[in-house]
């Protein structure tokens, strides 16, 4: 039985449209950096791999995070609560990681 492959210029399409929001983003040069990930096809490579592969590589070098941040501007006020919050919700969640050991250190 011969499966059924999913058209190539549906692929195509898919990969241009999950892609084009993350290029239209690093158009704008913030701080005299734009950085874009770039994958080649190997032969014979399927696009969902290709995809896959793009994916992995915008994750690891942090173009999302990037794009987020300067999607909008902060105040430098604001900046501050918002860094100042991101410290406290860090501190949270290593005070509940050390769970009852710290509790315990405390009492004795």
């Amino acid at each position: 039985m011969i499966a059924s492959l999913p058209e190539p210029n549906a692929l195509a399409t898919k990969l241009r449209h999950e892609t084009s929001a993350i290029r239209n983003a690093l158009r704008g040069n913030w701080r005299g950096r734009v950085s874009v990930a770039e994958i080649r096809l190997q032969e014979g490579e399927s696009l969902e791999n290709a995809l896959r592969r793009f994916k992995r590589k915008v994750q690891a070098e942090d173009i999302i995070k990037e794009v987020k941040r300067h999607s909008y501007y902060l105040k430098p006020g604001e900046k501050r609560r918002v860094k100042q919050a991101l410290a406290r919700k860090r501190a949270r969640k290593k005070f509940r990681k050390e769970g009852s050991f710290a509790k315990d250190s405390r009492r004795e």
